[in-house]
């Protein structure tokens, strides 16, 4: 057994959000009605060096979007989610 192989298989890689809208892009030229043409989600995932499972998460991320009719937004979470909740100030105490 080989010390220095890697056994981990996950990709962390972080998305731009133009080319999580790439991803989507791709799928959707490559869907008829709503539905991904069978190999499409692997082949997004094998250009755009992702996971099978974070193609599809855009894709219904896309999908949840043109179903409730609001622009397509496929664009990272991660930003909005980060760091501490804002603190609230009562101007009234300060001296």
């Amino acid at each position: 057994m080989d010390i220095g192989t890697s056994f981990s298989t996950r990709n962390n890689k972080n998305l731009t959000n133009e080319q999580r809208l790439l991803v989507y892009h791709f799928l959707l030229k490559d869907s008829n009605k709503g539905r991904v043409k069978r190999g499409s989600m692997l082949r997004a995932s094998q250009l755009f060096s992702i996971s099978v499972i974070t193609a599809k998460r855009i894709w219904k991320r896309g999908k949840d979007c043109w179903s409730r009719n609001v622009p397509i937004d496929v664009s990272s979470r991660k930003p909005t989610r980060s760091g501490g909740k804002p603190m609230e100030i009562d101007l009234s105490k300060l001296p």
